[in-house]
């Protein structure tokens, strides 16, 4: 549906906040979600600490609903059949993941990415051989957005926090921002 249409960037490592078992993955967090009494509001955001003491990503909780979920404008795919969805209170990362928070990751992990396995990611412009987060062909500092990292590997990050990555009907709730466009921002695809 809409989440499939997205290239593998920096929302897929939006992460959906909710507690798993301590992290398979070495180095990870076996912090656990404040599970507040009353339901915050929405905007209301916190971290977690990581089990090396440092600071996990800024989360926003996000108030549950019920929205129409698919292909709502008409136009898409035979797959984005439109359909009532409810979602229950999550949180979610305020902001990309950024090279930094990725680094930390991998700095404390090992892991390798699936580009830096497979040689390459994809990338719009030029030849992509032996791009990867640490190579695009063009300077990033450690507060861009990382980019070059599949579904696995966001997966990965994701797990080390602790934390599962958004579900599709979440991403798209959290996306769609309360509008019945197909963008949040309205129906043309190139105003932002």
């Amino acid at each position: 549906m809409l989440f499939k249409k997205l290239a593998l960037s920096t929302v897929i490592l939006l992460a959906a906040c909710t507690q798993l078992p301590e992290s398979p993955i070495k180095g990870g967090s076996s912090a656990t979600l404040p599970t507040p009494a009353v339901a915050p509001p929405a905007s209301s955001s916190f971290r977690v600490r990581l089990k090396d003491g440092s600071q996990g990503p800024e989360m926003a909780w996000l108030s549950g609903g019920t929205f129409r979920m698919g292909d709502i404008q008409g136009g898409g795919y035979s797959n984005e059949q439109v359909h009532s969805v409810s979602i229950a209170r999550f949180a979610m990362s305020r902001h990309e993941v950024t090279v930094g928070q990725f680094r930390q990751f991998v700095n404390a992990t090992g892991y390798k990415t699936d580009a830096e396995k497979q040689g390459s990611c994809y990338v719009w412009v030029g030849d992509s051989s032996g791009n990867n987060w640490r190579n695009l062909g063009f300077s990033l500092n450690e507060n861009h957005p990382v980019v070059c990292v599949s579904f696995h590997d966001a997966t990965a990050y994701a797990k080390w926090l602790s934390q599962q990555t958004a579900t599709e009907a979440e991403w798209e709730y959290a996306a769609r921002a309360g509008t019945t466009t197909s963008r949040y921002w309205g129906k043309d695809p190139f105003w932002i």
